[in-house]
């Protein structure tokens, strides 16, 4: 498995990794925001619907 991670702006990190046992790649963006009293709730939403949306698309090949 080969993991490759950089950094492309300051809050913003990608994640690759390859498998050599299956024949996927994973691609993981990480974003970093500071936690404000304004914003915490819809962050919180968010997240909660991108992963709700994510378990409703089938992929195929």
């Amino acid at each position: 498995m080969l993991v490759d991670s950089f950094e492309i702006k300051s809050g913003i990190k990608v994640h690759l990794i390859q498998n050599d046992i299956f024949k996927t790649n994973i691609a993981c963006v990480l974003l970093t925001t500071p936690l404000l009293k304004d914003t915490v709730t819809r962050k919180c939403i968010t997240s909660i619907f991108i992963k709700k949306w994510n378990k409703k698309i089938h992929y195929t090949s």
